[in-house]
């Protein structure tokens, strides 16, 4: 018997108290039934062919509800680590816009040195 004695259905919508308002939503995929985060299921949505390995998707004005196709961004785990840890990340679009610019800036000049 699953989790909780309660089977859901495939696109059944949750929003998990661990992660601060993520929805998630149930998916079916290769290995089985599971829930995944809402902003990748809609990122996969608008873009079929992506590739996410190694990336994370943003919401661009930091809010868990909006799932519209401007407000997601695809970032690298590194660029968006150096977001993080610079305190470049806000509630504002235009401001995580030009944070993402920043920290690409910073990701790469710090890969140029390591290889030169």
């Amino acid at each position: 018997m699953p989790r909780g004695g309660i089977k859901k259905p495939i696109g059944y919508e949750t929003i998990w108290k661990d992660r601060k308002g993520r929805t998630r939503i149930k998916v079916k995929t290769e290995e089985g039934k599971k829930f995944v985060d809402k902003r990748i299921v809609k990122w996969l949505e608008y873009n079929p062919d992506d590739n996410l390995k190694g990336y994370v998707i943003l919401h661009l004005d930091n809010n868990p509800f909006n799932f519209e196709k401007d407000n997601l961004a695809k970032v690298k785990k590194g660029i968006f680590l150096l977001m993080l840890n610079n305190h470049l990340y806000f509630n504002d679009k235009e401001l995580n816009k030009s944070s993402i610019l920043i920290a690409t800036t910073m990701y790469e000049s710090k890969n140029l040195k390591k290889k030169g």
